[in-house]
């Protein structure tokens, strides 16, 4: 099979680990330039600017990717990039390869430099990764381990993380525990990963990722989660997220610090999800940007509207 697309698209690879989508907003809170619809991370535009995909293979057996896009998105430093995806699909799982070239970026207007993305010109990322069961039922296995080059003079840096979870489908509704271990170097850029697979994938806690980590949450921090979940209904799922992050930047605002996120999904129908999830936040320092060591509440109800 061969498929050929242009325009406005999302674009995602995998996990949505490096390439998920271009949905970053930070809304009018820091800069009304910078503002792309929305509020802050709820933005309603998800796609990236300018693509065109190529698809090569079908659902099973060896499918390739080979891309090429350009962000509007000024927080990302608009950057042009292309790159190909080789993945092989069996009844084991998905083995895949991912290289990723930054062709150009236009910094311009970019709030005072806050969101200097400058070596995304010329920056590479190579990955490789796994996801499947392994041919053992109600089996998960997922990992990604990701090596950048930057396009200036940072130091290069990698990215990865090991996943396993288990379903106990014969048990009322079906719940399932899940382990997973990642590690971002400092100066790790975290390009374009997003929500993907659920909570934690890869906005690795609700407060951690969009609030306390004065920056973006994947880059010079060790991540310890643990996930629960079950489905008392067929439209109804209830979950628990345990996180222990580990600084690793040095930088004084952020801090080693511990999350839960309880939440549920209820599937109203084919045209609304309702989600709420309450998050409770606990830094180890008081230089974090909570000011505090308390455990600090939050809460959040999303209203999804799938079409």
């Amino acid at each position: 099979m061969v498929d050929f697309s242009i325009g406005r698209q999302i674009i995602t690879i995998g996990d949505g680990f490096i390439l998920n989508d271009d949905a970053l907003n930070f809304g009018n809170g820091v800069d009304t330039d910078l503002n792309r619809g929305g509020a802050y991370w709820l933005a309603g535009r998800k796609a990236f600017d300018k693509t065109a995909v190529l698809k090569l293979g079908g659902d099973t057996g060896l499918r390739s990717d080979i891309f090429w896009l350009e962000s509007d998105n000024k927080v990302q430093g608009r950057p042009e990039m292309a790159g190909i995806n080789v993945e092989h699909v069996s009844d084991i799982g998905t083995f895949g390869a991912f290289y990723l070239k930054g062709l150009d970026t236009d910094p311009t207007g970019i709030a005072d430099g806050n969101f200097d993305n400058l070596q995304r010109d010329g920056q590479e990322t190579m990955s490789v990764r796994y996801q499947g069961n392994a041919g053992v039922e109600n089996l998960f296995l997922s990992a990604e381990f990701a090596t950048q080059e930057q396009g200036n003079n940072t130091a290069d840096a990698d990215a990865w993380y090991t996943e396993a979870g288990w379903t106990f489908a014969d048990l009322p509704w079906s719940p399932s525990v899940n382990y997973r271990y990642s590690t971002f170097d400092k100066g790790y850029d975290s390009l374009f990963t997003g929500f993907n697979r659920g909570f934690g994938t890869w906005f690795q806690g609700e407060v951690w990722a969009n609030y306390s980590a004065a920056g973006p949450g994947n880059t010079g921090v060790d991540v310890h989660h643990i996930g629960v979940k079950a489905n008392p209904t067929d439209t109804l799922t209830v979950g628990a997220l345990y996180f222990d992050f580990e600084d690793t930047t040095g930088r004084a605002e952020r801090s080693d610090a511990r999350e839960v996120n309880l939440y549920a999904e209820w599937v109203v129908n084919d045209h609304l999800i309702i989600s709420p999830l309450l998050g409770f936040y606990t830094p180890d320092s008081k230089t974090s940007v909570v000011d505090n060591t308390d455990t600090n509440t939050y809460f959040q109800l999303l209203a999804i509207v799938p079409f």
